[in-house]
C-alpha cells in the first residue's frame, strides 16, 4: 500500500502564522504545494497572527483559497504554545469532514510528487521521527535510536509535528486545550521572574514541547504508528544529522526521501537525502 491510497481518507490540514508581510511567502508554499493540495477531498486551516486587522490577510487567502474552513484564532499565545493551538484547532475543524484522518502540515512545509508513493502499512498513525545529535548521543547510535521509534513507549519516541496523518479517533493532539492551558499558566507565572525562560527548558518531566506531547498521545491511545522512513532512509538521515552534528530535531531544510522538506529557510538552500 502507498500513502496515495488512503489520500483519498485524509483531510488536509494545515496551521498558519502569518503577518503582513509574511502572508505572500505563505501563498508560495501553497502554489508549490497545489498539485499534492488537489489530492484530497477537503481542506481546512487554523491561523492565529499578530495583527490587529487582518483585512489584508483575508483578502489574499479568499484570492487563492476561496470558500476554505479556516479558523482564525483569537490570539497568538507565542513559540510552542501557538503551534498546540494551532494544531489542536486544525485537528478539531477535521473532524466535521467523514475522512478518517487528519494530515497537517505546517505552513512551511512542501511536499514533492514521490510523496504519493511512499510505501506504508494499516496504522493510526503515520509520522517522521524527530530527533537531534542529542538524541542519537544518548541512545548510542543508531541501532538505540532505531528501538527508540518502534516503541512509543520510549522518552524519546518524538514525532516529528510539522507533518504527520493522525486519525480522527483520537481526542486530541497534545492532550487537549486543559492541558495546553495549564501549561500556559504555570508558564506566566514564571516569565515574571524569568522574562528569558524558555518552557521547553522549565518543564522536564515530561519535557514540554510538540514532538514529546504528540509521542504521549499516540502512547497514551494505544495508537499502531507506522515511520515514513523505511530503515535504508532512516539511516540516511541519522548520518547527516550526525555528521553535520545538528540540533534541532525539526530537520529544517532537509528532503526527506518521502518527498517531504521542512522547509523553514526559504533563502537557504535544501539538503536532499540519498539512500544509504
Amino acid at each position: 500500500m502507498k500513502i496515495k491510497d488512503i489520500i483519498q481518507d485524509c483531510t488536509l490540514g494545515v496551521t498558519v502564522y502569518v503577518n503582513n508581510n509574511t502572508v505572500k511567502d505563505f501563498i508560495s508554499y501553497l502554489i508549490y504545494n497545489k498539485t499534492i493540495i488537489e489530492q484530497f477531498p477537503n481542506m481546512v486551516m487554523a491561523i492565529n497572527s499578530d495583527e490587529e486587522d487582518l483585512s489584508f490577510i483575508k483578502k489574499l487567502l479568499d484570492t487563492y483559497v476561496a470558500d476554505l474552513d479556516i479558523i482564525f484564532l483569537d490570539q497568538n499565545r507565542g513559540h510552542m504554545f501557538g503551534t498546540m493551538d494551532l494544531d489542536e484547532a486544525v485537528f478539531n475543524l477535521s473532524k466535521k469532514y467523514p475522512q478518517k484522518y487528519l494530515c497537517k502540515l505546517s505552513q512551511d512545509i512542501i511536499i514533492d510528487p514521490e510523496f504519493l508513493n511512499t510505501n506504508i502499512e494499516e496504522a493510526d498513525f503515520y509520522f517522521l521521527p524527530g530527533f537531534s545529535l542529542e538524541t542519537i548521543l544518548r541512545n548510542q547510535g543508531i541501532e538505540g535510536l532505531k528501538k527508540v521509534f518502534k516503541d512509543s513507549t520510549q522518552k524519546d519516541f518524538t514525532p516529528q509535528s510539522n507533518f504527520f496523518i493522525l486519525s480522527k479517533k483520537s481526542p486530541n493532539v497534545y492532550g487537549g486545550v486543559e492541558v495546553i492551558n495549564e501549561y500556559y499558566i504555570k508558564f506566566q507565572e514564571i516569565l515574571k521572574t524569568n522574562p528569558k525562560a524558555k518552557c521547553w527548558e522549565e518543564f522536564h518531566d515530561p519535557k514540554f514541547d510538540c514532538e514529546t506531547f504528540l509521542g504521549r498521545t499516540i502512547n497514551q491511545q494505544n495508537f499502531t504508528y507506522f515511520n515514513l522512513l523505511d530503515e535504508e532512509d532512516f539511516i540516511s538521515l541519522w548520518k547527516t544529522v550526525f555528521n553535520y552534528k545538528i540540533g534541532d530535531p525539526s530537520h529544517k531544510n532537509i528532503m526527506l526521501p518521502c518527498g517531504i522538506s521542512h522547509f523553514h529557510f526559504k533563502d537557504k538552500p535544501i539538503i536532499k537525502l540519498k539512500k544509504s
